[in-house]
C-alpha cells in the first residue's frame, strides 16, 4: 500500500456555513480553486488551497437530494468539522482491499470518476467511529500540477499546487482526541489496518489535569497522527470530546517555511494565538541549542521551540476556529518531532482558556 507524494490528498470539513468559513481560509491566503454544485447530491462544495495544502469544505443543501450520504450525519452529531482525510495513493482498491481485510469498516468501495481532464478512483474506510479515511488515485491528462485537473466527482479545479502567499505549504500532521478508555482502540486500529507505528509514547501532566499520547507514524514517515485520551474528566482532551460528541481532529498542523512572516500575516487578518509565560523563555537557550532566529523576537511573538536531537522547530497554536478545533503551525529546521518539550507549554495555555471559559476551575 504506497502513499504518494505529500501523503494527504486533501481534508475535508463539514459546515454549516460555506461563506464564514471560505473567508477564515481566505484570510490565512489560501485560494478557491474549485466548486461543486449541490443539484445532484444535495451538498456543495468548495476546494480551498495553498501550496500543496486542499481543504475541501462542504455544506448540506437539502437533506432529501442528500440521502444517506455520510455527511449528514457526521453534521448532525458533531457539527462543524473535520469528516474525511483523504490519502494520495497509487492505488485505491489495494488500499481499499488491504484496509477492509485488516478490519476496517467499509464507507466507500472503489469508485471511477473520469472526465476530459482525466481519472480518479476514490474508496473509503471508517476509522473506529464516523470520521473517514478516502483513498485517492489521480490520473491526469497532462503530467503537471499546475494545470486544471479532476478532483473528485463532479469537481473539478484549477490546479493541484497553489502559491504560498503566507508560507503554507502541505499538511504536517494532525491529532485525533478519543475519549477516556479508547485510546488502545484507536492506537490498535492505526497499526492493525494501516500498518502505522508508534514512534514516540508521551504522559503529560500539569498538575490538575493530562494525557497520554501516543504518535502514529506511517512506514515512510509521510502520515504523522498523535492520538490524545484524557487522563481527567476536567482535561482539555476530553472537553474536546464531549463537545464535539466523540473522538475528533482537535487540530491540524500546518507546515510553514517561514513562521515569522506566517504569523505577521495571520495577525493582520485577526487570528488570535494561545499564549506561554515569558518564564517559558528562560529555559530555551539552554533546553534548545543552536538557534539561529532572534529568542527576543520569538518571545514577543509567543512562538513555541524544542528540539531532541537534531535541529529543532517553532510552533505556535491558534485560538479555537471551527468549535473546538484549532490550527497549529510549525516550521523545522532539520528537526521531525512533535514539540514534546512543548507539550506541557502547550497543556497550561488551553488550560488558561478553559479558566478564561469557565470549563476549568
Amino acid at each position: 500500500m504506497k502513499i504518494q507524494n505529500q501523503g494527504f490528498d486533501h481534508i475535508e470539513f463539514i459546515v454549516g456555513d460555506l461563506s464564514k468559513h471560505s473567508l477564515m481560509w481566505e484570510k490565512m491566503g489560501f485560494e478557491c480553486i474549485g466548486k461543486r454544485d449541490s443539484k445532484k447530491s444535495g451538498i456543495e462544495s468548495v476546494v480551498m488551497s495553498q501550496g500543496l495544502t486542499r481543504i475541501i469544505l462542504s455544506r448540506v443543501t437539502d437533506l432529501k437530494a442528500a440521502g444517506n450520504d455520510p455527511r449528514v450525519a457526521f453534521h448532525e452529531r458533531h457539527g462543524d468539522g473535520i469528516c474525511v482525510l483523504a490519502l494520495d495513493v497509487e492505488n485505491s482498491e489495494e488500499f481499499y482491499q488491504e484496509t477492509t481485510k485488516r478490519g476496517a469498516r467499509s464507507a466507500m468501495k472503489p469508485e471511477r470518476f473520469e472526465s476530459a481532464l482525466g481519472s480518479v478512483v476514490r474508496s473509503e474506510v471508517y476509522t473506529p467511529e464516523d470520521i473517514r479515511f478516502a483513498f485517492i488515485e489521480r490520473k491526469q491528462n497532462k503530467s503537471n500540477t499546475t494545470g486544471p485537473a479532476l478532483f473528485d466527482q463532479d469537481l473539478e479545479v484549477s490546479t493541484l499546487k497553489s502559491p504560498s502567499p503566507f508560507n503554507l505549504k502541505l499538511v504536517d500532521h494532525l491529532t485525533n482526541n478519543v475519549d477516556m478508555g479508547q485510546y488502545k482502540t484507536w492506537s490498535e486500529y492505526y497499526q492493525k489496518v494501516f500498518g502505522f507505528n508508534i514512534t514516540r509514547h508521551y504522559k503529560i501532566s500539569t498538575g490538575r489535569t493530562g494525557l497520554i499520547s501516543d504518535v502514529m507514524q506511517s512506514a515512510d514517515f509521510k502520515i504523522k497522527v498523535p492520538i490524545n485520551e484524557a487522563t481527567e474528566r476536567e482535561s482539555q482532551v476530553q472537553e474536546f470530546v464531549d463537545r464535539f460528541k466523540g473522538a475528533g481532529v482537535q487540530h491540524l498542523a500546518l507546515f510553514t517555511t517561514d513562521i515569522l512572516d506566517t504569523l505577521k500575516k495571520l495577525r493582520e487578518n485577526g487570528f488570535k494565538f494561545l499564549s506561554v509565560p515569558p518564564s517559558y523563555y528562560k529555559e530555551v537557550p539552554t533546553r534548545v541549542p543552536g538557534v539561529t532566529e532572534d529568542l527576543a523576537e520569538l518571545e514577543k511573538n509567543g512562538i513555541l521551540l524544542d528540539g531532541e536531537g537534531e535541529g529543532y522547530l517553532l510552533q505556535i497554536f491558534s485560538e479555537e476556529l471551527v468549535g473546538p478545533f484549532f490550527l497549529e503551525f510549525i516550521q523545522r529546521k532539520g528537526n521531525q518531532g512533535f514539540g514534546e518539550g512543548n507539550f506541557k507549554a502547550l497543556f497550561q495555555a488551553i488550560e488558561r482558556d478553559q479558566f478564561k471559559r469557565g470549563t476549568l476551575k
